[in-house]
């Protein structure tokens, strides 16, 4: 008797193996994937400068490229931009304990300092030292002041942002849906090669800038409580400042 496996196992055995394994090559009508993510704000800048002096082009033609390709570099450093306010916002959260122990030691500094010895210290000093003493601690207070009303002013901003973070999210993640979509869709046969690749830059682009400012805008959600403590605190130290150098100046 035969130990070999029958005929008809080996031909479903191979069947199967041609079914599961990947095809070898791509269909022939299937395009070429752009590499629209690999641009560069110095690759997008030699295309302009390529683009400008290039005397084979026609004046349409040159012109729907730089706009594509200008509105490509704006759309980078805005990514750019909001991808370093996101890692400003992380830090803000990180550095937030000391800062505000630290803002908060000298308040309790500013609050228990004795007002009689200081101006007992300063009875030794001159009448042109007394008056030059004087002059500095004026400007001192209005610039304390100054401080106080801009922690003031930038308390009142934060208190609004959550709201236009809230309205702003839903549109701009509406947004990147779109914008994911249509770069999945196939680009116009009869479009020529260079702008299609232009066009498909641009959109990517957007896409980028879309995926930065929502991160963006969720880490300065995540940073609000923080910076709400930190400015309060501010304010709490240039109050207990103002108060001190008032003091001295009377």
């Amino acid at each position: 008797m035969s130990n070999q496996p029958p005929f008809s196992l080996l031909l479903a055995a191979a069947a199967l193996v041609i079914l599961v394994s990947p095809p070898l090559l791509a269909a022939p009508d299937e395009p070429e994937p752009l590499a629209t993510a690999s641009v560069t704000t110095e690759k997008l800048e030699a295309k302009v400068a390529e683009t400008e002096a290039a005397s084979e082009l026609g004046e349409e033609a040159k012109k729907q490229l730089l706009d594509l390709y200008r509105k490509t570099l704006d759309n980078l450093k805005t990514a750019d931009a909001d991808s370093q306010a996101a890692e400003n916002y992380a830090r803000i959260i990180d550095e937030a304990p000391a800062r505000l122990e630290a803002l908060r030691a000298v308040t309790m500094d500013l609050q228990g300092k004795d007002l009689a010895l200081d101006l007992g210290a300063a009875l030794t000093d001159s009448l042109p030292q007394l008056e030059q003493r004087l002059q500095k601690e004026k400007a001192d207070l209005a610039a304390i002041r100054a401080q106080r009303t801009d922690a003031d002013n930038r308390l009142a901003e934060l208190s609004v942002r959550p709201s236009l973070i809230r309205q702003r999210l839903p549109q701009a993640r509406k947004q990147q849906e779109e914008l994911a979509t249509q770069l999945k869709l196939p680009p116009p046969e009869s479009e020529d090669a260079t702008i299609r690749q232009a066009r498909q830059w641009e959109l990517d682009s957007r896409l980028r800038a879309l995926n930065a400012e929502i991160t963006k805008l969720d880490q300065e959600l995540l940073a609000q409580p923080v910076q709400q403590d930190l400015l309060t605190a501010e304010r709490n130290k240039a109050l207990a400042d103002e108060e001190w150098t008032g003091k001295r100046v009377k």
